[in-house]
């Protein structure tokens, strides 16, 4: 069987291509050389750097590669000076700070370059300067999605959220913060979501039946009307039950919901 040599030059050649390959090089192979090339394709091969090799230059690299290579610096380097350098090449490394580290400055300028960092300020930190940054970040559609109040406040609403904008492309996070502000009695903001959640997904019968029984509690007979018949074509089982036993007759089934 024939042995394959591990060198300097084809460890490099490695890293540079796959900088998780620095795991499987031996340390007598590593210089500083290599393990920034490693860091370089990718941060989070910092956890393979030897300690003698994570100079601050190599640090800095490794989190504006990936922000979760903060977790493997040095502690010398775990200053309110280096996660203000790195929270100002991205602002979602927030997430990796440490709280004692957090101050209203830091999570500022975190906002300033990403407002998705805002969903890693500490509650006791939060004031309106911060909420103002991050709107003014966010672009239209988004400023529909984001109700300041309820993302500090409402952990529910604020993990939908925070799906959201993640994913927003999901039907089904749409239809279940829609459910949240329904039973809170705030249909306007539930028929926007349920709304959002019929157009990323036409046949969405849970959608339609929720989003009837908004309209009717709004007074809007005929949109609930329309969206009640939408559910029952597409067989939601909670109208077919009704029709089944006489409780509702289309089209003026809202009358008796």
């Amino acid at each position: 069987m024939t042995q394959i040599m591990i060198t300097p030059e084809k460890s490099l050649s490695e890293v540079r291509k796959n900088g998780w390959a620095l795991e499987y090089i031996p340390d007598v192979l590593k210089t500083t050389e290599l393990c920034f090339e490693a860091v370089k394709q990718d941060g989070a091969a910092l956890q393979f750097v030897p300690e003698g090799f994570k100079t601050k230059e190599l640090c800095h690299e490794a989190v504006k590669q990936d922000s979760i290579a903060i977790k493997n610096i040095p502690v010398e380097f775990k200053t309110a000076e280096f996660y203000f350098d790195v929270v100002k090449m991205d602002g979602t490394a927030l997430k990796y700070v440490p709280d004692e580290f957090k101050t209203v400055e830091l999570c500022l300028e975190a906002i300033k370059q990403d407002y998705r960092a805002f969903e890693f300020v500490p509650t006791e930190l939060m004031s309106m300067e911060l909420h103002l940054t991050m709107m003014s970040g966010i672009n239209i559609k988004e400023i529909r999605e984001i109700n300041m109040l309820d993302y500090v406040y409402n952990p529910e609403i604020k993990d939908l959220t925070s799906a959201i904008i993640q994913n927003p492309n999901n039907a089904e996070n749409y239809y279940k913060r829609g459910l949240v502000y329904e039973k809170k009695h705030r249909q306007d903001d539930a028929i926007i979501d349920f709304s959002e959640a019929i157009t990323l997904k036409p046949d969405y019968a849970d959608a339609y039946f929720s989003r009837s029984l908004c309209y009717k509690k709004m007074g809007l007979n005929n949109e609930a009307i329309s969206d009640f018949n939408s559910a029952v074509d597409l067989k939601h089982p909670y109208t077919a039950f009704a029709i089944l036993y006489g409780f509702i007759t289309r089209p003026y089934a809202i009358d008796t919901i």
